[in-house]
């Protein structure tokens, strides 16, 4: 048996993004979706024509890739709320979907340390 492992950095959640990341993360995630090139082209620019008009960046706006894939899964629900001091806020909440697919995750990586320890000696 051959078993490989990587270190990942621990970078935390990024607070800050580029528009041209988010929108290169944005992009990736429609062609995940199997979205024609043309299409993906066009919500792009759409979404920037939007984003220019209002005068919001993509993250301020919508947050994480990872958040807007969560939500486009129905795993989490997203709502604005209003703060004491400072903009707005976005406050995320586990669907029961999302609920599922969290024990779901568990029952696998409970599944893979039991698999791991059972190799040591």
């Amino acid at each position: 048996m051959i078993v490989a492992a990587m270190t990942i950095a621990d970078r935390g959640l990024r607070t800050e993004w580029t528009e041209d990341e988010w929108m290169r993360r944005f992009r990736g995630a429609l062609r995940l979706r199997g979205m024609a090139v043309g299409v993906i082209r066009a919500r792009e620019r759409e979404l920037r024509d939007a984003l220019t008009e209002a005068g919001q960046a993509a993250y301020q706006e919508y947050g994480p890739p990872a958040l807007i894939k969560l939500e486009a899964d129905e795993a989490i629900t997203a709502e604005w709320e209003p703060a004491e001091t400072g903009p707005a806020r976005k406050v995320y909440a586990l669907t029961d979907v999302g609920r599922q697919r969290l024990a779901d995750l568990d029952e696998e990586w409970r599944s893979f340390i039991a698999a791991t320890d059972a190799l040591r000696p």
